[in-house]
């Protein structure tokens, strides 16, 4: 699979998860012509801002270097916050590198400086992990969704619940945080439908 394929999967990927996000993503956004993609991405234009009322605006940033390095990555958040957000705090930016992250790049995401960023390995976003067959439908509840499920499971603590870590891809995908609850959604050929329930850590 060559680079160009490579980023034209990811790109549809990424999109899809804003939209699974509760994001509306227009036609135009989606690409679905590969030509159209080449001509994107000869033009060096593949960055992207998404925007809805009501929703945090969104940056998606491509960081198609070979090699990254943490001040690299500051500088990339420090110049979009400054030049798409007026370095407003509320702001979502979405990072994808070519390069493997390493730890000393993973370890600036959990500074307080950076909340509302994230990084994905280009090569991990090629696929879209919630088209896989073995991976069933993750829904993030609402405070009276979760509230009702408590009262019907007779638990006083959310937390109760089986737990899903914030590392997990799914929560990554989504965007969970600490305390969100997800309904996961099996089909079984002799039960139909059922339903499971996780609190991420």
């Amino acid at each position: 699979m060559d680079d160009i394929e490579k980023l034209y999967r990811a790109r549809k990927t990424i999109l899809e998860m804003i939209k699974d996000r509760g994001y509306i993503i227009s036609k135009e956004l989606m690409i679905e012509d590969k030509d159209d993609f080449k001509k994107l991405f000869y033009s060096k234009n593949l960055d992207l801002r998404v925007d809805q009322e009501g929703k945090t605006p969104v940056y998606i940033k491509w960081m198609l270097n070979f090699k990254i390095k943490p001040n690299m990555i500051k500088e990339t958040i420090d110049t979009i916050r400054e030049e798409h957000f007026s370095n407003n705090s509320s702001s979502k930016i979405i990072l994808i590198t070519k390069a493997k992250p390493n730890t000393n790049i993973s370890k600036i995401f959990k500074d307080k400086e950076f909340r509302g960023t994230e990084l994905f390995w280009l090569n991990t976003v090629i696929f879209n992990i919630t088209h896989h067959i073995l991976v069933p439908k993750h829904t993030k509840m609402n405070d009276e969704e979760v509230k009702k499920l408590l009262s019907d499971l007779f638990i006083q603590n959310k937390f109760h619940l089986p737990l899903m870590l914030k590392s997990d891809p799914i929560t990554r995908y989504l965007d969970l945080s600490s305390g969100d609850v997800c309904r996961i959604t099996r089909y079984s050929p002799t039960s139909g439908q059922y339903f499971s329930y996780r609190v991420v850590k």
